[in-house]
Formats: C-alpha cells, structure tokens, sequence
C-alpha cells in the first residue's frame, strides 16, 4: 500500500525570487476601486446596463461625457513601488460577479470580504492560509470586496484593468494604468496626452 506523503517545508526548493511574498506597503500606498454595474431609468429590460469602475465608463467622465486628453490615466504609480488595491463590488445582482484582471502585473490574493450567505448582511472575510496566492484574476463578490497586492516592476508604461466579462469591459468597465520611471514628474508623466485603447 502507497501512503501519500509531504516532505517537510525545507525539502522544496526555494521559490524564485519574482515569487516572493510581498512585503506590505505603506499606508500611501492604497487604493479603492469600485466596480459597479445599473440599468437605466427604463429598468433592466428596456435599458442596456452600465458598467463602471470609480463612477464613470471607460473614455468618459462621471457625466457621460469623453475625457479630455489632458486628463490623467485612472490609475498611476512609480516603477518599483508596491500597492495595495481594495477591489469592491457594488453591483446589485447576484449574477454581477466581476473578475478582476490586470495586464502585465501579477498580484497577491491578500484577503476577499463578502456577504454571509445565510443573512446577506453580515460580511465575513476570507484571509488565506500561509503565503497569498498568486494570480492575474480575482473575482470580486457581490457586496463584497478583495485585497490584492502587486508590486510594479521593471516595465513603464500604459496598460489597462478590467472585468474580465467581455460584455462589462466592452461597456466601460476598464480603466488604463500608467507605471512611470522613478525619476519622471507624476503631474506631467501620469496625463493621458492622447493615449486611448481601442
């Protein structure tokens, strides 16, 4: 008979270094994002419904109306640095899951918050055991929220998040992100100056 059996701890090699756990940023370094989705004034049936991330879709304002390209992009940071994002859930239905996802950064499951499913009302946070996990998606429940920490490396540039419903990103849930180099001016490097995903 073969007995299924775990080495200890050390007998496993060490994981590589971009795999790491991160240690926590400071307290500056946290953010809240909220992602929710309304019908229209006609109610579900007779209106598309939005989807939004912070009140606004992608490309507009929080009155509908285009940003302008002197706007700056949604989310910034400093190449090198690590955040803390607290992703949250607004949205009404049950079916309004939204799964999060971020280009170029992977990132670290630190705790997800939702509804108790006897009440609804009482929220019950899952923190998991030993290291975070990794990943590059996340559901973020009804109601509820996710922690997630990521630390932005080695690339600068523009990229985007989003809900990785196709039929939520394509109606405005997405947003761009820029990583700027640790010796640029924020107040000029963090402007979209034209720069819009198509």
């Amino acid at each position: 008979m073969h007995l299924f059996r775990l080495d200890e701890r050390d007998a496993y090699p060490k994981m590589p270094a971009f795999l790491e756990n991160l240690a926590p940023p400071p307290d500056s370094n946290v953010r809240t994002l909220t992602f929710s989705s309304t019908s229209g004034p006609g109610g579900p049936q007779f209106q598309v419904p939005q989807f939004t991330i912070d009140n606004r879709r992608f490309g507009l304002t929080e009155e509908g109306k285009p940003v302008s390209p002197n706007s700056d992009v949604d989310q910034c940071q400093t190449v090198n640095t690590t955040w803390d994002w607290i992703l949250t859930n607004t949205s009404k239905s049950a079916s309004q899951v939204h799964p999060f996802h971020i280009h170029v950064n992977p990132f670290q499951i630190i705790e997800i918050t939702y509804p108790y499913p006897q009440t609804q009302s009482q929220l019950v946070t899952y923190r998991p055991p030993g290291p975070p996990i990794w990943a590059d998606v996340v559901n973020i429940p009804v109601g509820g929220s996710v922690r997630i920490r990521q630390a932005f490396y080695d690339f600068t540039g523009t990229y985007v998040l989003h809900c990785h419903i196709l039929a939520h990103e394509d109606r405005g849930m997405m947003q761009l992100v820029r990583t700027i180099p640790a010796d640029a001016d924020p107040k000029k490097a963090c402007k979209l100056n034209g720069v819009e995903h198509h």
